[in-house]
């Protein structure tokens, strides 16, 4: 390939330069996974396929925020689960994780959470781990009612911004949430240090696979987004 064309493609999508808003799916994308959390993930597998199956023909005209409500009810019995998930299990952030959000906020750029965790333990966990100082909203797709792929949840984050879903990123570690990036019409980023490999990742087509999160941060610090 002529070194021009090459150079055209390496550089065509720089991170700080196009983007405003950028979204970090939570368990296995900036924290590292816990056994509890792995274990619902592998349990949940096949029906998380299911769910990408049938949402892979839909297109982002599909979807809208309108008359969406965002629900903060507590469910007593989940919460209470939660509480004695908290004492076995003590979620980490990933290495760089802190200094990833840092920056970006150093930058201007508006952060967000998404995740289809319970909302008491994304909201507890955030907290805990200090993130909730580098961020701007944690959301739950519980408060939601629609799970991913579903991408309700990302479009509402965008939309309470008011920031152009051209303007948006998704960062997440499954195949899952490249599909909830690409049917929100914004941008995707993979992490391949989470539940899915790198070639299930890929093959969800994501903008950009890095090999860790570490990495990710890397290209944000030069812009240059050099891939795996």
């Amino acid at each position: 390939m002529h070194f021009y064309a090459l150079n055209r493609i390496i550089n065509a999508m720089r991170l700080l330069s196009d983007y405003d808003l950028f979204i970090f799916d939570w368990d296995h994308t900036l924290t590292t996974s816990t056994i509890a959390v792995t274990v619902l993930d592998i349990i949940g597998f096949r029906g998380r396929r299911r769910k990408i199956d049938r949402m892979k023909e839909k297109k982002p005209s599909d979807f809208t925020t309108r008359d969406v409500e965002v629900r903060e009810r507590v469910s007593r019995i989940y919460s209470t689960l939660d509480d004695v998930y908290g004492l076995m299990f003590k979620p980490k952030l990933k290495p760089r994780a802190m200094e990833t959000l840092e920056l970006l906020k150093r930058k201007g750029k508006k952060v967000a959470i998404f995740s289809d965790s319970h909302s008491y333990r994304l909201l507890k966990e955030v907290r805990m781990l200090g993130v909730m100082d580098h961020v701007d909203l944690a959301l739950a797709a519980e408060s939601v009612g629609r799970y991913k792929p579903d991408p309700t949840g990302l479009l509402l984050i965008s939309d309470r911004f008011r920031i152009g879903k051209g303007r948006s990123m998704y960062v997440g570690d499954m195949a899952g949430d490249m599909l909830t990036a690409r049917l929100a019409g914004m941008g995707a980023i993979a992490v391949a240090d989470g539940v899915d490999r790198i070639a299930v990742l890929k093959s969800a087509e994501p903008d950009r696979v890095f090999i860790h999160l570490s990495a990710f941060l890397d290209a944000l610090q030069d812009d240059k987004n050099i891939d795996i």
